[in-house]
């Protein structure tokens, strides 16, 4: 089962009671989450409304469900990432509507970060962000509101993505890097037994311009 496309159908049941019903009819019979057929239900029921845009009451839930992910937005989370801040609730919207469609490949792992007390309010996000080596090593990334810093949130994360995708995806590596002046994350993945590996001179880039990246890395049979 591809857990992002899982996760993410969760989230939307719980979120949505109106696809509740269609979520547990969906794994009943089909055992999984398959991304073309649920996601298809998705799509038949939201583009008419939005479209027709008669139920407002209906539609403002589900923009409330996007200015949550907006909420969260600050440039100090973004300081080191690749991605600015978003500028509106509208590039928000723009992301999201790339990211279902992808959930389709079995390749594509997109995770929102919630807890439990907070409901289904995303606080952060975690992903595959690409493949290197011929598809057989995931480079991980990550980011989390400003609030939940430092509370290890991340590292349980982190460490249950990298329990994943040993476990269910089978991979035998997982890589990811940090700008070097961003020390608390390259603590994240130490927590999370991840051994370092280098640094690489102007090797990245991100919002503050090209930067050194220390990598690290984590073997299956390490874990």
């Amino acid at each position: 089962m591809n857990g992002s496309k899982e996760a993410f159908a969760l989230a939307l049941a719980e979120r949505f009671p109106e696809f509740r019903m269609a979520y547990e009819e969906h794994l009943e019979g089909y055992g999984e989450v398959l991304g073309h057929v649920f996601f298809d239900v998705l799509h038949r029921a939201l583009v008419p409304l939005l479209r027709l845009n008669e139920d407002r009451e209906k539609i403002g839930k589900y923009i409330e469900f996007l200015e949550d992910m907006y909420a969260n937005g600050d440039g100090e989370v973004t300081k080191y990432l690749t991605w600015p801040t978003h500028a509106d609730v509208s590039v928000t919207e723009g992301i999201l509507s790339e990211w279902v469609p992808q959930y389709e490949d079995p390749a594509f792992y997109n995770w929102a970060i919630v807890l439990k007390e907070n409901g289904p309010q995303p606080v952060g996000n975690i992903s595959v962000v690409r493949w290197e080596q011929e598809g057989r090593v995931p480079i991980v990334g990550y980011c989390l509101g400003r609030h939940w810093w430092h509370q290890g949130i991340m590292s349980e994360a982190l460490g249950a993505v990298i329990s994943f995708l040993f476990g269910q995806v089978g991979v035998g590596r997982i890589g990811t890097y940090h700008d070097t002046n961003n020390p608390h994350s390259g603590g994240v993945m130490r927590k999370c037994g991840m051994a370092f590996q280098g640094v690489r001179e102007k090797s990245d880039r991100n919002n503050q311009g090209v930067c050194d990246a220390a990598h690290y890395s984590i073997e299956r049979e390490d874990r």
